[in-house]
């Protein structure tokens, strides 16, 4: 025993860290209260014509051969797609409202523009509660967006970066 001491050494458990990432934010924050074009090919363009560009999509658009990066006059040459024009507002307020649900679960929240949202999330080491708490986590996350939205645990926060 240490200097004398009695009793079990006092170990400090590892934190645990959450990283939720949306993937294509810009076009999954214009479409969550669109239900309408859900099920349309939509792109969103950013920049300035002429010199605009996809900067993100929707499944449906990849599917019909649409990719980011493509120029206005490409994205013409479809006759399908839905073009948006990239809103940072409705990114904000998207985001506003990810921290919101995640805070919820953690007092310990980062926002990085790469991963989206990530939460520096101190949550209980109890068997199973770690895994509860990201389910409901994704759950309400997808309700926010109703698209792609992926969520992963890890022991250190430099996973994420």
């Amino acid at each position: 025993m240490p200097n004398g001491m009695g009793g079990c050494a006092m170990t400090k458990s590892a934190e645990l860290y959450a990283c939720l990432y949306a993937k294509d934010f810009p076009a999954q924050s214009l479409l969550r209260l669109r239900p309408e074009l859900h099920s349309k090919p939509c792109v969103v363009i950013e920049g300035e014509p002429p010199s605009q560009y996809v900067c993100s999509l929707n499944t449906k658009a990849r599917l019909a051969g649409l990719v980011r990066g493509m120029t206005r006059v490409e994205v013409d040459t479809f006759s399908e797609p839905i073009v948006l024009s990239r809103s940072v507002q409705a990114e904000t307020a998207t985001r506003s409202i990810l921290l919101e649900c995640a805070g919820a679960f953690s007092p310990r929240i980062e926002d990085h523009r790469k991963i989206q949202l990530c939460s520096a999330a101190s949550t209980s080491r109890a068997p199973g509660v770690c895994s509860v708490l990201l389910n409901c986590w994704r759950k309400a996350s997808s309700s926010v967006l109703g698209r792609s939205v992926y969520l992963r645990e890890s022991s250190s926060a430099t996973t994420f970066m």
